[in-house]
């Protein structure tokens, strides 16, 4: 009877011990203790997101290091541009922002990076806030870039993380181009953006956005996981792993061959800031309830892709015709250029048709075909194909009839080098295209719209003339009066400073403007600075142009990480072994007891 009982309260023992170290696994990896540490040469994160990319640089802030300065920052990964901007003819970053950039306003504390906006007068401004970036200690060119943020809420607050061009290879703002990765208004707490901006320099920039929305009950102030990919010649967004938006369709007017995929094929340094007020959201100013505010940051990691090679763009595509009767160049079609277009001179028959070689695999999902003009000079019927060796073509991927001058047609993914467009069907006119794009698209619209998600060029950058790139060697972080900061320093890398539609580059400050809503053409930027990157023009982009991009998540999708919880799996194997040696133990028990009674 003892025997029973001593069985019965190890079992019980057992159990609880099971329960407890559960919990535990549990509470140690509940919110931002959630991250596993992960070694940059070594890793690979365990997830079907990442399985083809390995870690090549992260920052979990744990305040480890040997470069540590008085608030757990490694300065072997990260630099700090302070002050106002003046010291590069940019005072207020070129967006007439109202913050102090300053070293002490930057801290790790409990696993996490926290910069704090203050309201403090600073260097002549009203608020201070901190900028890191990483010009000085890592760049890289393509990779996934990705960070866990909890983002403040607030009127004129703006967040950031973005990326700078690190040597300016095709010249001043936007020449050589900016990456904003997520930057977000504090007072539209349920949405985030990217931008890309382009082009040439300052007022002939451009920029291209996509907007994320989060459903109902989630917002920035809860951890989310902001991410890009960046492969040569497209780029795409992400929140906590669901892809919103792509962007694979810009060019360069600067120095040094900058042929596409320029500007967005060269090294770029990643930027953390929290700008206050500016043209970013109209000039709004935080209530002081609302100070002082904080961006909260679990942290940063970057991958190289390992699982596959880099896909390529379609570089320098050609395109030919069956059609005999043809009326200008075919590869008019792929310049970019409405005004240029090839036509097939007479009524097309079925049978006659264009191809496409992208001249590399390529993959995509749309194309749009831009008769940019009467809703007569375009084929009625029509067929897609898809091709790597220009013989085996297959069943069509696509098609149907067109009754619109711009045809979209959307059809699943494809990784293919040539595309075939059929002509199916009579008809009494000519075939006449001015543009066909190739897009890898997501939320496409239906059929005959325009190419959802693609923001057309928002309103150019009234940023400023380049001050040059910032030199992060020469400033003192957090002891540098902006007003004499050495000028040397790269401006651009302040996100909040920057509005993406006006920003200047060198100073670029993500999120001033919605690019959204800006008609490059049309909107005339004055007082940004690419540096400072403060898009002056994203006054109210957001609403209703930002919508373009958008996609609504699943609460399902909202998971801190979707990284496997180790702790409890580990406690489950411990659980299982003392299963095995309470029994053990127990069997044995029985047989030596047989044994004396024998």
């Amino acid at each position: 009877m003892k025997k029973k009982w001593t069985t019965i309260v190890m079992a019980m023992i057992l159990v609880f011990l099971y329960f407890g170290l559960v919990v535990h696994a549990e509470s140690i990896t509940d919110g931002h203790r959630s991250k596993p540490i992960l070694l940059a040469s070594t890793s690979t994160i365990e997830h079907e997101h990442y399985e083809d990319w390995e870690l090549v640089w992260n920052d979990e802030f744990e305040g480890t290091g040997d470069n540590l300065n008085a608030n757990g920052i490694d300065l072997d990964k990260w630099s700090f541009q302070n002050g106002t901007g003046a010291a590069y003819g940019l005072d207020g970053w070129g967006n007439d922002e109202q913050q102090s950039y300053q070293e002490q306003n930057a801290k790790v504390e409990d696993g996490k990076l926290i910069i704090s906006a203050k309201k403090e007068r600073t260097h002549g401004k009203p608020y201070s806030s901190a900028k890191l970036y990483t010009k000085p200690t890592y760049s890289k060119t393509y990779g996934k870039f990705e960070a866990r943020m909890k983002l403040p809420e607030g009127d004129g607050l703006w967040p950031a993380f973005w990326m700078m061009p690190t040597d300016d290879v095709y010249g001043g703002w936007a020449n050589s181009g900016e990456l904003d990765i997520m930057e977000a208004k504090g007072r539209l707490i349920d949405e985030v953006g990217g931008t890309i901006h382009y082009g040439g320099n300052w007022p002939n920039n451009v920029y291209s956005h996509g907007s994320y929305h989060f459903e109902e009950g989630d917002d920035i102030t809860n951890y989310h996981i902001y991410s890009v990919e960046w492969e040569p010649g497209e780029i795409r967004w992400y929140v906590d792993g669901e892809l919103y938006h792509t962007e694979n369709n810009w060019y360069s007017l600067g120095e040094n061959n900058s042929d596409f995929p320029a500007p967005f094929n060269q090294d770029f340094h990643m930027i953390l800031n929290l700008a206050v007020g500016g043209t970013f959201d109209g000039y709004r100013l935080p209530d002081d309830t609302e100070l002082p505010a904080q961006m909260e940051v679990d942290y940063v990691r970057v991958y190289e892709l390992t699982g596959r090679d880099y896909l390529h763009p379609s570089m320098k595509a050609t395109v030919t015709t069956n059609v005999d009767t043809t009326q200008g160049n075919p590869n008019n079609i792929l310049d970019g250029d409405l005004q240029t277009r090839w036509s097939s001179g007479t009524p097309m028959e079925p049978g006659q048709s264009l191809t496409i070689d992208l001249k590399n695999e390529t993959y995509f999902n749309q194309l749009v075909l831009d008769a940019a003009a009467s809703a007569n000079d375009y084929a009625r019927g029509y067929e897609v194909y898809a091709s790597n060796d220009r013989d085996n073509w297959g069943d069509p991927i696509a098609s149907g009839t067109g009754n619109r001058s711009k045809i979209t047609v959307d059809f699943p993914v494809q990784t293919a080098r040539y595309i075939k467009i059929v002509q199916t069907s009579h008809h009494q006119n000519w075939w006449s295209i001015a543009e066909v794009g190739i897009n890898h698209a997501v939320d496409v619209d239906e059929p005959g719209t325009d190419d959802p998600g693609k923001d057309g060029p928002g309103p150019e950058d009234p940023g400023t003339e380049d001050p040059g790139p910032d030199d992060p060697g020469t400033e003192d972080p957090g002891t540098e009066d902006p007003e004499t900061e050495d000028p040397t320093e790269d401006p651009e890398e302040d996100p909040g400073t920057e509005d993406p539609g006006t920003e200047n580059p060198e100073t670029e400050e993500p999120g001033t403007e919605d690019p959204e809503t800006q008609n490059p053409e049309t909107e005339k930027p004055e007082t940004q600075n690419p540096e400072t990157k403060d898009p002056v023009q994203k006054d109210d982009q957001n609403k209703e142009e930002e919508s373009k991009g958008d996609k609504q998540s699943g609460n399902d999708q909202k998971q801190e990480e979707g990284l496997p919880n180790t702790a409890t799996s580990t406690y489950n194997l411990i659980f299982i072994g003392l299963v095995v040696i309470l029994f053990g133990g127990i069997v044995y028990m029985n047989h030596k007891r047989k044994i004396k009674t024998n």
